[in-house]
């Protein structure tokens, strides 16, 4: 009974485990599928806000961005530009009250200078004008216009209006630059201004009632520009309207100053200039680039005398005679008596072995001997070529007596009366030659030669 009893209560234990395994099965099927399900859940809502989280950063980024730059570009504006609004409605005009529009700018006076500079270097229409600046003031009382003055200084002029008190004020820019108008509110003039003179920088001013405004019209010159408006920092009832030269206007002014102060040259020293470089030319050897330069003086100015001696010599030395006797009949035509060109005209003779004739066309006029020696020491050669010799060594003898130290005079002496038989004077000639010196070699040697053979 026993053994049946333990294999009963054995069964009854297996079925007992096997029910509790079945149960644990259940609820292990049962529990764990919900554990997972929360588990899930919690790995969503845990990435679910880190998203939230991460989407407040960004959008905090953006917004810190976006405002920065923002106002950076705000301040940028502010420095740049001039804002200009509408200012508020105006009350309804009361018996002591007048009706005014003001335009609102919203920068310093400084900033609104520049700005209002630039716009009117600007290219409007010539039928619209364009608002370039105003100032808005607290007071809206009665105004006068007491004074214009005007103050002058190198390229600028400040156009002073003296009010009693500030006033709004409105800028216009018309006519292509060349107008100005200004507006000032509840402004009247006191008494008749005196006229403004006009200047480089101004044309006129003027005052005008329009539509119960004070208008005052500066025309300006061409060139001019809007320096500053402002009201006086030291008198605040001055608005300081200042003008002034453009760049480009100054640069052209100054550079027709430069043209102005720089004379042109006449014809007669625009040749003698060329002359001056000719002689630079012929003391460096440059013979064919003088005689083009001195050549074109005398088409510049024909009648110059200096020119035209120079290039006759530079002719006789490259032997162009007829070339030569073209330049000298021109001179003679203009100086008939002209010395220097007779004897020019003997030389190139004497050059083309004419010595008859040359010595005529010397004998037909007595110049002063001081003043023109070669022109006699010519004449002396040619007469001792001629076989005038007693008038050689004559003529000699009064060069000697004017010039005692010129060597080729003693020569020319010497061989003159040599030729007239008279060999003692000759070898004192000679002899007084030599010790003078100056001669050129082959000269030298001549001397020598003679003084031998003459038993010197």
């Amino acid at each position: 009974m026993s053994l049946i009893n333990r294999m009963l209560q054995d069964i009854e234990k297996r079925k007992a485990n096997k029910e509790d395994g079945q149960s644990s099965a259940m609820m292990s099927k049962l529990v764990v599928p919900a554990v997972a399900e929360r588990l899930h859940l919690f790995s969503f809502l845990r990435r679910f806000w880190v998203w939230i989280i991460l989407l407040l950063v960004t959008i905090i980024f953006l917004f810190t961005f976006v405002g920065s730059n923002a106002k950076k570009a705000s301040a940028k504006a502010s420095t740049e530009t001039l804002s200009i609004t509408k200012a508020a409605p105006p009350k309804k005009a009361t018996s002591s009250e007048t009706t005014q529009t003001a335009l609102a700018v919203s920068v310093a006076p400084s900033k609104a200078s520049a700005a209002l500079n630039a716009a009117v270097s600007s290219t409007p229409s010539t039928t619209q004008t364009k608002e370039t600046a105003n100032l808005a003031v607290l007071s809206n009382q009665p105004a006068t216009l007491d004074a214009i003055s005007v103050v002058r200084q190198t390229n600028q002029v400040d156009v002073q209006f003296n009010l009693s008190h500030k006033v709004h004020y409105q800028l216009q820019v018309a006519d292509n630059h060349q107008k100005l108008i200004l507006k000032f509110a509840n402004t009247s003039v006191t008494d008749a201004l005196p006229t403004v003179p006009p200047d480089d920088i101004i044309k006129a001013v003027s005052t005008a009632t329009v539509h119960g405004q004070l208008q005052v019209t500066v025309e300006i010159q061409p060139g001019t520009e809007v320096q500053s408006l402002s009201y006086n920092n030291k008198q605040a009832n001055i608005l300081s309207l200042v003008l002034g030269k453009t760049v480009a206007s100054l640069q052209a002014t100054q550079q027709a100053k430069l043209e102005k102060s720089v004379v042109p040259l006449s014809p007669s020293e625009i040749a003698m200039r060329d002359y001056q470089k000719a002689l630079t030319l012929i003391s460096s050897g440059q013979t064919d680039e003088a005689i083009s330069l001195l050549e074109q003086a005398l088409i510049i100015k024909h009648d110059l005398i200096e020119p035209r001696e120079a290039l006759i010599v530079l002719l006789l030395q490259q032997k162009s005679f007829a070339v030569a006797n073209k330049y000298i009949a021109e001179g003679l035509t203009q100086m008939s008596n002209y010395t220097p060109y007779i004897e020019l005209k003997a030389r190139v003779l004497t050059a083309r072995g004419q010595f008859r004739r040359a010595l005529y066309v010397l004998q037909q006029h007595s110049p002063s001997l001081t003043d023109y020696p070669n022109y006699y020491a010519l004449m002396a050669v040619l007469q001792q070529r001629m076989g005038q010799a007693s008038q050689a060594v004559q003529l000699y003898g009064q060069l000697i007596a004017a010039q005692g130290n010129n060597a080729k005079w003693w020569l020319g002496l010497g061989y003159a009366l040599e030729a007239d038989n008279r060999p003692n004077a000759a070898v004192e000639a000679y002899r007084h030659t030599a010790m003078l010196g100056g001669l050129t070699p082959q000269a030298q040697v001549f001397v020598n030669e003679r003084i031998q053979q003459l038993g010197g």
